[in-house]
């Protein structure tokens, strides 16, 4: 897929593995994410590699600190994953990011973008409402990771076309 460099945003890069793989073996990151365990350098070389909408969140000096993956669910409507390198948090990087991506996603056509999240990652949960989404409710043990089943809070940010029908019955 064609990554457009987006403010703050760039397509991931083979210069970025070992602070890929860094940020990757992080054990608040393993908590939260769906990110293998053990994760090796090399699943950080093929995640670089793969044919997919992904971002690395950079610095004003252009060193990786995270990565933002938006994920296609048909022509309307996507998914957004992220995750921000212990060095970078608490900044506001992960929020603008978010913020850049759902507005890339809203621009291309995608009307509804969602975000999950463990109930008690309170970080990324502060994220995605600074970001401008809502919460949609809790799915109840929707994720099982780490030997055990997870709540996640369930965001979306609805941008719907200006002359759609729906938004004639809203």
């Amino acid at each position: 897929m064609n990554v457009p460099v987006l403010a703050g945003l760039r397509p991931l890069t083979l210069d970025d593995v070992d602070l890929l793989h860094t940020a990757c073996t992080d054990p608040l990151t393993q908590r939260f994410t769906t990110i293998p365990r053990p994760y090796t350098r090399e699943m950080a070389i093929d995640f670089i590699g793969l044919d997919h909408l992904a971002w690395a969140m950079v610095d004003d000096n252009d060193k990786f600190c995270g990565v933002i993956e938006f994920r296609p669910h048909g022509s309307l409507a996507g998914d957004i994953g992220y995750h921000c390198a212990p060095w970078a948090r608490g900044g506001g990087m992960t929020t603008q990011a978010l913020r850049t991506v759902t507005a890339w996603a809203h621009a291309e056509g995608y009307v509804r973008v969602e975000l999950r999240a463990a109930v008690d990652n309170l970080a990324s949960r502060r994220v995605a409402e600074k970001a401008g989404f809502e919460l949609e409710g809790i799915a109840r043990a929707a994720q099982y990771l780490n030997d055990k089943f997870d709540d996640l809070a369930v965001y979306s940010h609805v941008e719907l076309p200006p002359h759609s029908e729906l938004n004639q019955t809203l």
